[in-house]
């Protein structure tokens, strides 16, 4: 092995590279990615044979230090973790809970695994086309019975498209407090790409000249809450239910378009029954204080 720095220790070691007085971690973080090299996951070089293919776990998986004296140690088990992120913030330790069933719907998650490390021992991070698959396989809520054509929008916008190159759910639609809504992507959001991909194009120009002043975009939402109805995108998050459940292979989609019943009562009941949740009437609608 031949060694480039210096130094020895590779990216197993931590250094002042950029700035005096800031030492950083040059890339041991990154050793999570090694599961997945081919050398290891597929043995292609009968390295197993040599003692060299086995991949052990640390539990905690990090743990970080404040100048206060306070610490946060992040371990294997959600709910260890969690008490040690409240320790120092509840309201992160909140965030953190919600994040992980999140992030557990774009990865393969084999039962019994730990939920806070990353790709998941032994599993592979699932290409966003074969994440799509999956809840599409997992549709909870039957499709509509009559054609909803796609509203017209101020920018035309296709999921299929941007969802074959990479995107993910959360990059767009963020779940802001209180929880109950899914938003749209800010203007800005969208020029990050478009600032050089396509930027020639009239529907860029026109949403370059909404990013300038920060303005958003005026989406339509196709799927419209009915009055009366108490729903949160939070709760059914936090339940592990993926956006495929109940609003179809969007991956598919040139226009979005209300394709499945999911604002149907009939609908909601019957996934609440199937995956045994509340079905009373007080689950989604607004009983009278009196």
């Amino acid at each position: 092995m031949l060694e480039g720095r210096p130094t020895i220790g590779g990216g197993c070691k931590t250094a002042e590279v950029c700035l005096p007085g800031f030492k950083e971690d040059l890339c041991s973080t990154k050793h999570g990615g090694f599961r997945n090299n081919p050398l290891l996951r597929d043995n292609e070089l009968n390295i197993r044979d040599y003692g060299y293919g086995e991949w052990t776990e640390p539990d905690p998986v990090m743990h970080i230090p404040f100048l206060d004296g306070a610490s946060i140690t992040v371990w294997h088990g959600l709910d260890r973790t969690y008490e040690s992120i409240a320790k120092v913030s509840k309201k992160d330790a909140d965030t953190f809970r919600r994040l992980v069933p999140e992030y557990k719907t774009y990865t393969e998650t084999p039962p019994g695994e730990a939920c806070c490390t990353g790709p998941h021992r032994g599993s592979r991070a699932v290409p966003i086309r074969a994440q799509q698959r999956t809840q599409v396989a997992r549709q909870e809520v039957p499709d509509n019975l009559a054609p909803h054509p796609a509203p017209m929008q101020p920018v035309p916008y296709s999921h299929k498209t941007h969802l074959a190159i990479g995107l993910q759910c959360q990059r767009c639609h963020t779940n802001p407090e209180p929880g109950n809504l899914m938003t749209f992507p800010a203007s800005t959001t969208c020029m990050n790409c478009h600032a050089v991909i396509d930027k020639d194009k009239p529907a860029i120009m026109k949403l370059a000249a909404l990013a300038k002043p920060n303005q958003p975009v005026p989406w339509v939402r196709i799927y419209q809450l009915t009055p009366g109805v108490t729903w949160s995108h939070r709760k059914h998050l936090q339940a592990s239910m993926a956006c495929g459940m109940c609003q179809g292979d969007v991956a598919q989609l040139d226009a979005m378009a209300q394709t499945t019943s999911v604002t149907s009562m009939a609908s909601c009941i019957g996934c609440h029954a199937s995956n045994k949740a509340q079905t009373t009437c007080i689950a989604c609608h607004a009983w009278p204080s009196d």
